[in-house]
Protein backbone atom coordinates (compact mmCIF):
# COMPACT_ATOMS: atom_id res chain seq x y z
CA UNK A 1 0.00 0.00 0.00
CA UNK A 2 2.93 2.32 0.54
CA UNK A 3 3.47 2.78 -3.21
CA UNK A 4 -0.05 4.16 -3.61
CA UNK A 5 0.27 6.97 -1.07
CA UNK A 6 2.04 9.26 -3.52
CA UNK A 7 -0.41 8.61 -6.36
CA UNK A 8 -3.11 11.09 -7.30
CA UNK A 9 -6.80 10.36 -6.86
CA UNK A 10 -7.19 10.42 -10.65
CA UNK A 11 -4.46 7.80 -11.04
CA UNK A 12 -6.09 5.54 -8.45
CA UNK A 13 -9.53 5.89 -10.08
CA UNK A 14 -7.92 5.04 -13.43
CA UNK A 15 -6.34 1.95 -11.87
CA UNK A 16 -9.71 0.86 -10.44
CA UNK A 17 -11.31 1.39 -13.86
CA UNK A 18 -8.73 -0.84 -15.55
CA UNK A 19 -9.09 -3.45 -12.79
CA UNK A 20 -12.89 -3.40 -13.23
CA UNK A 21 -12.51 -3.82 -16.99
CA UNK A 22 -10.25 -6.84 -16.45
CA UNK A 23 -12.57 -8.34 -13.81
CA UNK A 24 -15.75 -7.96 -15.86
CA UNK A 25 -14.07 -9.18 -19.03
CA UNK A 26 -12.95 -12.36 -17.28
CA UNK A 27 -16.28 -12.98 -15.57
CA UNK A 28 -18.54 -12.26 -18.57
CA UNK A 29 -16.44 -13.78 -21.36
CA UNK A 30 -17.76 -17.25 -20.53
CA UNK A 31 -21.19 -15.96 -21.61
CA UNK A 32 -19.82 -14.52 -24.85
CA UNK A 33 -20.13 -10.94 -23.60
CA UNK A 34 -17.55 -8.17 -23.86
CA UNK A 35 -17.25 -4.99 -21.84
CA UNK A 36 -19.34 -2.95 -24.30
CA UNK A 37 -22.13 -5.53 -24.28
CA UNK A 38 -22.18 -5.56 -20.49
CA UNK A 39 -22.91 -1.89 -20.05
CA UNK A 40 -25.60 -1.85 -22.73
CA UNK A 41 -27.29 -4.78 -20.96
CA UNK A 42 -26.92 -3.02 -17.60
CA UNK A 43 -28.64 0.06 -19.00
CA UNK A 44 -31.45 -2.03 -20.49
CA UNK A 45 -31.90 -3.87 -17.19
CA UNK A 46 -32.48 -0.46 -15.64
CA UNK A 47 -34.95 0.57 -18.37
CA UNK A 48 -35.99 -1.80 -21.12
CA UNK A 49 -37.23 -0.45 -24.44
CA UNK A 50 -34.83 2.45 -24.95
CA UNK A 51 -33.99 3.89 -28.35
CA UNK A 52 -30.41 3.42 -29.56
CA UNK A 53 -29.61 7.14 -29.23
CA UNK A 54 -30.83 7.07 -25.62
CA UNK A 55 -28.39 4.26 -24.85
CA UNK A 56 -25.58 6.26 -26.51
CA UNK A 57 -26.47 9.39 -24.54
CA UNK A 58 -26.87 7.55 -21.21
CA UNK A 59 -23.56 5.70 -21.54
CA UNK A 60 -21.65 8.54 -23.23
CA UNK A 61 -20.68 6.20 -26.09
CA UNK A 62 -20.50 6.78 -29.83
CA UNK A 63 -23.25 5.50 -32.12
CA UNK A 64 -20.97 3.20 -34.14
CA UNK A 65 -19.63 1.44 -31.04
CA UNK A 66 -23.09 0.98 -29.59
CA UNK A 67 -24.37 -0.34 -32.94
CA UNK A 68 -21.55 -2.93 -33.09
CA UNK A 69 -22.22 -4.06 -29.54
CA UNK A 70 -25.97 -4.19 -30.09
CA UNK A 71 -25.49 -6.34 -33.20
CA UNK A 72 -23.45 -8.78 -31.12
CA UNK A 73 -26.14 -8.82 -28.43
CA UNK A 74 -28.80 -9.48 -31.10
CA UNK A 75 -26.72 -12.33 -32.58
CA UNK A 76 -26.22 -13.75 -29.08
CA UNK A 77 -29.96 -13.60 -28.39
CA UNK A 78 -29.83 -11.10 -25.51
CA UNK A 79 -31.71 -8.22 -27.17
CA UNK A 80 -34.03 -7.51 -30.08
CA UNK A 81 -34.96 -4.39 -32.03
CA UNK A 82 -38.60 -3.50 -32.49
CA UNK A 83 -39.94 -0.63 -34.59
CA UNK A 84 -41.15 2.18 -32.34
CA UNK A 85 -44.93 2.40 -32.88
CA UNK A 86 -44.82 6.16 -32.25
CA UNK A 87 -41.96 6.77 -34.72
CA UNK A 88 -41.57 4.20 -37.50
CA UNK A 89 -38.06 5.55 -38.27
CA UNK A 90 -36.77 4.55 -34.81
CA UNK A 91 -36.23 1.23 -33.08
CA UNK A 92 -36.77 0.33 -29.46
CA UNK A 93 -34.25 -2.07 -27.93
CA UNK A 94 -35.75 -4.79 -25.76
CA UNK A 95 -34.34 -7.54 -23.60
CA UNK A 96 -35.15 -11.08 -24.68
CA UNK A 97 -36.19 -13.88 -22.35
CA UNK A 98 -32.56 -15.08 -22.48
CA UNK A 99 -31.40 -11.72 -21.07
CA UNK A 100 -34.15 -11.69 -18.46
CA UNK A 101 -33.18 -15.20 -17.35
CA UNK A 102 -29.54 -14.06 -17.14
CA UNK A 103 -30.25 -11.05 -14.89
CA UNK A 104 -29.68 -12.85 -11.58
CA UNK A 105 -26.22 -14.02 -12.68
CA UNK A 106 -25.50 -10.58 -14.15
CA UNK A 107 -26.39 -8.86 -10.87
CA UNK A 108 -24.37 -11.41 -8.88
CA UNK A 109 -21.24 -10.62 -10.90
CA UNK A 110 -21.66 -6.87 -10.40
CA UNK A 111 -22.38 -7.34 -6.69
CA UNK A 112 -19.26 -9.49 -6.31
CA UNK A 113 -17.15 -6.64 -7.75
CA UNK A 114 -18.65 -4.16 -5.28
CA UNK A 115 -18.15 -6.62 -2.43
CA UNK A 116 -14.51 -7.08 -3.45
CA UNK A 117 -13.95 -3.30 -3.50
CA UNK A 118 -15.57 -2.69 -0.12
CA UNK A 119 -14.24 -5.72 1.74
CA UNK A 120 -13.43 -4.65 5.29
CA UNK A 121 -15.47 -1.43 5.04
CA UNK A 122 -18.27 -0.97 7.52
CA UNK A 123 -21.58 0.46 6.24
CA UNK A 124 -20.69 4.00 7.36
CA UNK A 125 -17.38 3.86 5.47
CA UNK A 126 -19.16 2.55 2.37
CA UNK A 127 -21.64 5.43 2.46
CA UNK A 128 -18.76 7.91 2.91
CA UNK A 129 -17.01 6.52 -0.20
CA UNK A 130 -20.25 6.76 -2.19
CA UNK A 131 -20.83 10.31 -0.97
CA UNK A 132 -17.33 11.37 -2.04
CA UNK A 133 -17.60 9.65 -5.42
CA UNK A 134 -20.91 11.42 -6.03
CA UNK A 135 -19.22 14.74 -5.23
CA UNK A 136 -16.54 13.93 -7.81
CA UNK A 137 -19.20 13.12 -10.40
CA UNK A 138 -20.99 16.37 -9.58
CA UNK A 139 -17.68 18.23 -10.04
CA UNK A 140 -17.69 17.00 -13.62
CA UNK A 141 -21.18 18.38 -14.14
CA UNK A 142 -22.67 14.91 -14.52
CA UNK A 143 -26.19 14.12 -13.40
Amino acid sequence: MERWKSKSIGFMIGYLNRAAHKYFTSRFSQYGLNIGNIFILKRLYMKDGLKQHEICDNLHLDKAGVARNMNKLIESGFIRKDVDPADKRANRIHLTSKAKDFKLEFDTIFRSWSDKLTEGFDPVEQEEVKKNLLRMIANLGEQ
